[in-house]
């Protein structure tokens, strides 16, 4: 027999205790308890996680909180209060890193927010699990906290098991516009175990031929670098004419804000139409032969999806500016300016594995020196 009794609204709620950096107000504006008509226990324990939250973000790694409540029979109302007892300043002493057989040390570390001799901080150790589950080098990450040498100082072990990094892919299509192709593609996605990318991939077509050879470098020099550097040769026959394309490109990326980066890079290509038909158009003839195309690129992009390849939740967003000729010589000379966002979110209704994506796209094209 259940007897579910009186229901009690939410009374008095406040924050009782030891201060912390963050505003009691703000505090309490941010409690769930507060944004209830009656009382529930789901709500407390929230807010309990998020106030030990923000009290270990302070460096309070042993901070107790305990909620009182006091219950008004006439009113039927219960009083909350949480009591903060944030103890004694923590810092992070040895990091440990372990089941890293081919991974070098320094390729996990760099993706910590928190280094030895910080102040303890939950919100850095989290985002770091996530950053490191981002690389998708690792199978299983784990993060383990103990008690130092001192009161005042914790250890932490982060363990992980490694998976193949290694890629290998062949496909095969037919296209009414590009007739059949095949491709594939060889990858490396942590080579030496230093987290670079070399990649090698081609298309094997009727009327198109393709192979590109780049290679990524996520920390430059140790530094919060990125680097790609890619080499294409291309070919590809269309109904009056015929495309032949050949070039290399750098681009350097680098971190503007949290989730924020700034791309600048460079790009010489060879094109040259040939086999022009009598039936091309006169724009076509006209741009038969040989010219070179000098482009610097600029872009800026921000990122918040939850996986790099297989994102459920987050945003993509970015945003560029091409300019090709000018000071840096060629033939042609223009500027591109484009838009795009991405994002992404599950459908429940259609299972957890169903992702839903839209995406939206804008761009502009702009003459120089009079040139077409």
């Amino acid at each position: 027999p259940v007897s579910e009794g009186r229901q009690f609204k939410v009374g008095k709620v406040e924050i009782t205790g030891d201060a912390i950096s963050v505003p009691r107000q703000e505090l309490l504006d941010r409690l769930s308890i507060r944004k209830k008509d009656y009382y529930d226990r789901e709500a407390i324990a929230k807010d309990l996680e998020y106030l030990t939250r923000m009290t270990q973000n302070d460096g309070y790694a042993y901070a107790e909180i305990n909620p009182r409540t006091q219950t008004n029979e006439a009113e039927q109302k219960v009083d909350v209060a949480y009591d903060i007892k944030k103890g004694g300043l923590v810092y992070f002493n040895r990091i440990n890193i372990t089941g890293n057989t081919k991974t070098r040390d320094k390729v996990i570390r760099r993706q910590l927010e928190f280094t030895e001799g910080d102040l303890y901080n939950s919100d850095k150790i989290k985002n770091s699990y996530a950053r490191l589950n981002r690389l998708r080098y690792f199978e299983e990450v784990n993060f383990q906290t103990a008690k130092g040498p001192e009161e005042n100082l914790t250890d932490i072990t982060i363990g992980v098991k490694e998976r193949p990094t290694g890629l290998f892919s062949v496909g095969g299509g037919y296209s009414g516009q590009s007739g059949a192709m095949l491709m594939a593609q060889v990858a490396q996605q942590n080579l030496f175990g230093r987290g670079q990318v070399l990649s090698l991939q081609g298309v094997l077509g009727t009327e198109n031929n393709t192979i590109e050879l780049s290679f990524t470098e996520p920390f430059l020099f140790d530094l919060p670098l990125w680097m790609k550097a890619d080499l294409w040769k291309a070919y590809r026959e269309y109904d009056t004419y015929d495309l032949d394309t050949k070039g290399f490109g750098l681009t350097f990326g680098f971190p503007i804000w949290e989730r924020v980066s700034g791309f600048v890079g460079y790009r010489i290509s060879v094109n040259e139409i040939r086999n022009v038909q009598q039936t091309a158009s006169q724009t076509i003839k006209d741009q038969e032969g040989e010219t070179t195309s000098s482009t610097v690129l600029t872009a800026l992009s921000r990122d918040t999806t939850d996986d790099s390849i297989f994102p459920t939740s987050g945003s993509r967003n970015r945003i560029s500016a091409d300019f090709t000729g000018g000071l840096l010589g060629g033939d042609n000379a223009f500027g591109k300016y484009g838009a795009s966002s991405t994002w992404f979110f599950r459908v429940p209704p259609f299972g957890e594995d169903l992702v839903f994506s839209p995406r939206a796209r804008i761009g502009y094209i702009q003459a120089f020196e009079g040139k077409e």
